[in-house]
């Protein structure tokens, strides 16, 4: 019976996807035969920014491709200086003498100007394309040309990911809201579905669209901090679309984001920075608009809405400091309320004014009739806080009201309209969730799980705990929630341990730290926030456990550097850690107990050499009980040396040995970040970061 079930709803979701009657253009592989002389690297344009490939003219640059059938060829043109007298000539080597396609004299321009040149006369015929240059001396940019044809079987839909910066779901009408602040919204969650329970892994920017992005915890996409580059090992929603054909074109508000240097964008063929104005003379005010998406969007979807695409909107009109936005003031602000409360009114009034624009893209796409071809999903890389906790915006706490974050998702043709989801998630779900409803199989690695089995009916796999970071020079927290409670550990400014009951305290108002039935009931998270801490921690790791919880053991560590800091988990009453006043000698004893003791050294300088025993009940260990690095060799005896280079692993390879399982004792050790992975920041993004908070003015 159940089988039964599931696959009737399998067979809804299908109907629910764009009918194979579209066959949208989808891009072909080709091969660049001419190169001499060409680089393909990111041109930016006027705030618009795309994968190009620059020639010098007098120039070519040749391509070879099998045509599919009604083929075009798209790219669009910029000559610098932009009144260069340069002609170009587009020909094709198909037949006896090569064939003019297009001919053209550049005319003055200091934007992009789009191409499109009629292939189907070669369809079926492998063909050398060259798109020659000649006249004055001038940098010729290309920018990504496309052979598009008709996809081959059933079609995909559209993807659209809308991202509204710093929106907390508990102000959306369709979450509760008594507000009317999301009219659009509310629509699109009547229409289509709605997850209850999605929690962003970080409450700032960066790490969260990282996470996003590449359904990863920051962790492992290393977008972690002000300056990090996201790690390029990981492949991106962008990249896994366009891999498939999909035109893959971001129009983005915040500078995290659309900042080349950090990474976010990789994938996307175009790139266009919303934020485009000079910062105001307030802290915290950037000039952003979410009508500037709206009116660049829309010449776009016209040129391609016969292109199957991904488009990533990120609106900032959230971010504080916030603006009144007729007619929405006049609904929300009120002369008699101060200080947070006219805060949170500000906020109110510009959300209301976001979500207006949200429905003028709903317009936007039923106008070109891609509205029922198109999944749209809105959602929010963090949420904001009014004073709740003691704390005002966002990126210093990881409270609810920063992490609960909204997910609503139209699917065309949806057969059950406003279904609600209440399966525990992440935002690291996204990706898996957009790549499987448009039939295509996310990464291997990913973290994040696809909610599509929650939307059919099925029994989704869903995870135990979903988990959040805040790293910065002033904060360091981690925080991990399961159905029930919320556990945060907070390292920096001071060490705090906190526990709340969100089933009968959702807004975190009762700490139950101090009371040891709460602590014992949600040992399960505490251990599993341990865990999450321990993979993004530098330094030698040793991790023991024993099957006899009284059994007493004794690390003794020593080294030539010296201890520069030392991190313990599971901390238990009794158990000592002492240090000799020169930090060359450590000595840590404890009882075993039922859970797994962790030890985190860092030495000065760092991956020093450290020499360890460990003994139990007055004796040492057996070697043959300590597994070191990733392949758990044994070390030739007790004492041993820990040496950073043998013992090395990746953060994947950390996951891998915090799970449970022989050798009792394990070593290894985690690199700290290098100098490659941050960023340097020019003056106007610099400027940019300090005008949102992000930087010290």
């Amino acid at each position: 019976m159940l089988c039964a079930v599931l696959a009737v709803a399998a067979a809804l979701l299908a109907a629910a996807l764009p009918p194979a009657i579209r066959a949208p253009l989808v891009a072909h592989p080709w091969k660049a035969t001419a190169t001499a002389g060409l680089t393909h690297l990111e041109v930016e344009v006027g705030q618009d920014r795309r994968l190009a490939w620059t020639l010098r003219s007098p120039g070519r640059l040749g391509l070879q491709a099998d045509i599919p059938q009604d083929a075009r060829l798209r790219f669009a043109l910029h000559v610098e200086p932009p009144d260069a007298a340069v002609r170009f000539r587009l020909l094709a080597d198909a037949d006896v003498r090569p064939v003019v396609l297009h001919e053209e004299v550049w005319r003055r321009s200091h934007g992009w100007v789009e191409r499109a040149v009629d292939l189907r006369r070669f369809a079926g015929r492998s063909v050398e394309l060259e798109l020659e240059a000649t006249g004055a001396d001038a940098t010729i940019s290309v920018a990504q040309p496309a052979l598009l044809g008709r996809a081959a079987g059933r079609s995909r839909p559209n993807v659209i990911l809308y991202v509204v910066d710093c929106l907390r779901a508990d102000h959306v009408g369709a979450y509760g809201y008594g507000r009317p602040t999301t009219p659009q919204l509310d629509r699109l969650a009547a229409d289509g579905v709605l997850f209850e329970n999605v929690h962003a892994c970080a409450s700032w920017t960066k790490p969260s669209v990282g996470c996003l992005f590449t359904g990863l915890y920051p962790a492992f996409h290393g977008a972690q901090t002000v300056d990090d580059v996201m790690d390029t090992g990981n492949p991106t929603l962008a990249e896994l679309f366009r891999a498939e054909g999909y035109a893959t074109a971001a129009w983005i508000a915040n500078p995290f984001v659309s900042a080349n240097p950090f990474g976010l964008t990789r994938g996307f063929e175009q790139v266009v920075q919303v934020l485009d104005k000079p910062a105001r003379v307030n802290i915290n005010d950037l000039p952003a608009d979410a009508a500037d998406i709206t009116r660049g969007l829309a010449p776009w979807l016209k040129e391609n809405a016969d292109r199957q695409f991904f488009l990533y909107l990120h609106s900032l009109d959230l971010h504080a400091e916030y603006r009144r936005r007729p007619p929405f003031d006049r609904l929300f602000l009120s002369r008699d309320r101060k200080g947070d409360e006219r805060q949170v009114d500000l906020y109110d009034n510009e959300l209301a004014y976001n979500d207006h624009e949200i429905g003028e893209l709903v317009r936007l796409l039923k106008g070109q009739g891609l509205f029922d071809h198109t999944i749209l999903a809105v959602t929010a890389d963090h949420g904001e806080e009014f004073g709740e906790h003691g704390f005002t915006r966002h990126g210093h706490t990881l409270f609810e009201a920063l992490l609960h974050v909204p997910l609503i998702v139209h699917v065309p043709r949806w057969p059950r309209r406003g279904q609600r989801v209440d399966v525990l998630a992440s935002n690291l779900d996204v990706a898996p969730t957009l790549l499987d409803m448009a039939g295509l199989r996310p990464a291997e690695g990913f973290q994040g799980l696809s909610l599509r089995p929650a939307l059919e009916g099925a029994a989704a796999p869903e995870r135990p705990a979903v988990f959040a970071e805040q790293l910065s020079p002033k904060e360091v927290l981690y925080a991990g929630r399961d159905r029930r409670y919320k556990y945060i550990d907070q390292l920096i400014p001071s060490p705090q341990e906190m526990l709340f009951d969100l089933t009968s305290d959702p807004g975190e108002t009762r700490d139950l730290w101090a009371q040891e039935p709460e602590r014992e009931s949600a040992r399960g998270l505490i251990a599993e926030v341990g865990k999450f801490m321990q993979i993004g921690q530098a330094g030698y790791h040793i991790s023991l456990s024993s099957p006899e919880p009284e059994a007493h053991f004794a690390i003794h560590a020593t080294t030539e550097a010296r201890f520069g800091d030392v991190q313990r988990f599971a901390l238990v009453t009794g158990e000592t850690l002492t240090l000799t006043p020169d930090r060359k000698e450590l000595d840590y004893e404890f009882q075993a107990g039922s859970v797994t003791r962790h030890l985190v050294l860092r030495t000065e300088p760092p991956g020093a050499d450290v020499q360890f025993a460990i003994s139990r009940g007055g004796r040492l260990l057996d070697s043959g009980v300590v597994g070191l690095g990733a392949d758990g060799h044994h070390p030739p005896g007790l004492p041993f040396t820990l040496q950073a280079d043998g013992l090395r692993v990746s953060t994947t390879q950390v996951a891998e040995l915090l799970k449970p399982g022989a050798p009792a004792v394990k070593a290894w050790y985690v690199q700290a970040p290098t100098v490659p992975h941050k960023a340097s920041l020019d003056p106007e993004l610099e400027q940019k970061l300090k005008a949102l908070g992000y930087l010290s003015p």
